[in-house]
Parts: C-alpha cells; structure tokens; sequence
C-alpha cells in the first residue's frame, strides 16, 4: 500500500522569520505581529508630534523616521501575505492579496470607509486559516 501523501504541511511557528515569506501564520502570531507592529507606529507618530512641538525636527531625525516607516510597512505587507497564505492555502495567492489589501488601505485612508479596514483585519484574526493549526 501506499503511504497517503499530506496535502497541507504542518508548519512550526516556533521561529518565525518577519522579513521572509517563508511560512504562513496563524491567528494568534499574526494578531501579535501586528500589534507589534501597530504600537511601533504609532510611538514613531508620538515622536515626530513631541519633537515637532519644540521645533526641533532635523533631517537625519527624518530620514531615520521615513526609514522606520518603510521598514514597518515591509513587515505589514509580509505579515499579511503569511496570513492571507494560511487562509488561501497558496503563497503567491497570500502574497496578491497582501498587497491588494495595501492599496486598498491607502484608498480607504482617503475616505469616510477607514473603519472598513479595521473590520477587515479583525476578520483575518477571527477566521482559522487551512495550513496552520
């Protein structure tokens, strides 16, 4: 007889690389990910808000900002991508639809519909995905 071949691996969370699309997340890695992620920002926003009230902004401070920043949105675009590829099943598909959802965040941004990203990404949280257990 023949051994059954597993269709969806197993993936140990363990040791989660943050700059590599390397392995999906799970609900609960990707919930502290990104509330990580979400009070990194925002002490960054508190930063430049003090140091803009004395007026002391220089350009390297800046620069070191953009650069955090940058970097922040990098690892929002992969923690995404490892969670939509849980809930797909297929890492190119998570990786499309994280950075769909990128856009999609800077669209709403603009408008009166901000709220409809926060539910979006509760409902990320809340849905068990199909690789990780």
């Amino acid at each position: 007889m023949e051994e059954e071949v597993q269709q969806n691996p197993i993936f140990d969370e363990s040791k989660p690389n943050l700059f590599k699309l390397d392995m999906p997340f799970g609900r609960k890695k990707y919930f502290i990910i990104s509330f990580v992620i979400g009070c990194v920002t925002m002490g960054l926003g508190v930063l430049v808000n003090l140091l803009e009230a004395v007026h002391y902004l220089l350009i390297p401070f800046l620069i070191i900002v953009f650069l955090c920043l940058a970097t922040l949105l990098y690892l929002t675009i992969i923690n995404d991508a490892k969670r939509f590829w849980d809930l797909s099943g297929r890492k190119s598909i998570g990786l499309i639809l994280a950075i769909g959802l990128f856009i999609l965040n800077i669209i709403l941004f603009f408008t009166k519909l901000r709220f409809l990203t926060f539910i979006f990404y509760v409902c990320m949280i809340l849905v068990r995905g199909k690789l990780v257990k």
